[in-house]
């Protein structure tokens, strides 16, 4: 008897952890990532204005036409720019970090 009393309560439990569970939102962490495009959701990309994105990442460069052709590229291959006019580039992930240029140092500004 005591079995099935303790069969019963495991069942109940597992049946609210599994509704909680499915209850929980799933939005991005935050909406102002996406104007750099930072990607926080999965799914399709949403397309990024890259000339607008690299105009600010580039605002601070010493050579800023360099820059906005190395950004652009980069923008348009990883669909990222990452946020501030300088370093970040984990927040764009591997695609971004990994380019390099014909030298071998990092391509993306």
């Amino acid at each position: 008897m005591a079995t099935s009393a303790y069969l019963f309560l495991f069942f109940c439990i597992g049946a609210l952890f599994f509704a909680l569970a499915s209850a929980q939102s799933k939005k991005p962490l935050a909406d102002d990532a996406q104007m750099f495009g930072v990607q926080l959701t999965t799914g399709a990309p949403s397309p990024l204005n890259c000339k607008a994105a690299c105009k600010y990442r580039c605002s601070e460069s010493s050579h800023p036409s360099g820059c906005k052709r190395a950004c652009g590229t980069c923008c348009i291959r990883c669909n990222c720019v990452p946020p501030g006019t300088s370093g970040n580039q984990q927040a764009c992930g591997v695609c971004y970090a990994r380019q390099k240029g014909p030298d071998g140092n990092p391509k993306c500004p």
